[in-house]
């Protein structure tokens, strides 16, 4: 019998190919269009497919309040994730402690040179990969590793895995390099400087800047964007007020209903 076809959320233009009782409030991040498809570019990219063994491209981020993007993802492949996290933290400590490694090693030898001054990273898509390695190894996995670690671990490991959370590489890296590269390309192709709060990081990739004057329009007349990725597609569309659909993708269970305050304070 052929599968029958999943059901559409359609609310004005932002669409979800997901009934509301089937999503999951994830986090609330400080991020614009850029920051929150950037966000989610790091869950399908193929750094994480190695450190979880597990994706989560289904992924809604409504903007409400102005740069802030509530995030909700599919329920299943939520606890799909959580599961594989929690199955490295318990059953595998030498990955564990090879994952912590690297987050470590990447501050000294892939984030403080580019600071420093001493290495040039003029390609988007290769300071795209290393903003990708350092939030999954500093903020992602030691996240999960402390939430599912137990008592039996290392309280080394454990140290570790919290002074990475409070690393701020990744912020540095991206405000001082991403966005001046993103906004200087955005200004060779002749986009205004505003452009840059109307472009995801695929489309800015790609050179694809079709829909920035049609979103520009739509910022300013104070409405709200609402980013939603599926099946490999993403798509952006504007609401003046979100209120009713953030009251409606929340009926889900909340990830940080189960986190230590101590992790929900950070990215």
């Amino acid at each position: 019998m052929a599968e029958e076809p999943r059901p559409k959320l359609e609310k004005g233009n932002f669409w979800l190919e997901e009934k509301p009782e089937s999503t999951a409030e994830y986090l609330r991040r400080p991020f614009d269009l850029l920051g929150a498809s950037f966000w989610q570019s790091c869950y399908v990219s193929p750094r994480m497919a190695e450190v979880s063994g597990i994706l989560m491209p289904t992924m809604v981020g409504v903007e409400y309040p102005h740069g802030l993007t509530n995030s909700y993802r599919s329920r299943q492949e939520l606890n799909d994730f959580r599961q594989a996290m929690k199955t490295i933290a318990e059953s595998d400590p030498s990955k564990c402690e090879n994952l912590i490694a690297h987050g470590e090693s990447l501050s000294e030898e892939g984030v403080h040179p580019i600071l420093g001054g001493s290495k040039m990273v003029n390609s988007l898509e290769e300071l795209h990969d290393l903003l990708v390695d350092i939030y999954i190894h500093q903020h992602t996995f030691p996240y999960f590793f402390l939430e599912f670690s137990s008592a039996e671990q290392s309280h080394d490991l454990l140290k570790r895995a919290e002074a990475l959370r409070s690393v701020t590489d990744f912020y540095e890296i991206y405000e001082k390099h991403m966005l001046p590269l993103a906004s200087a390309e955005l200004q060779s192709n002749g986009k205004p400087p505003e452009a840059i709060k109307a472009v995801t990081i695929r489309e800015l990739l790609n050179s694809d800047f079709s829909s920035i004057g049609e979103r520009l329009a739509e910022i300013q007349a104070d409405k709200y964007f609402v980013y939603s990725t599926a099946g490999g597609q993403e798509r952006v569309g504007y609401q003046a007020d979100p209120t009713e659909l953030i009251n409606e993708l929340s009926t889900g269970s909340k990830l940080g209903d189960k986190t230590p305050e101590r992790l929900r304070e950070n990215w």
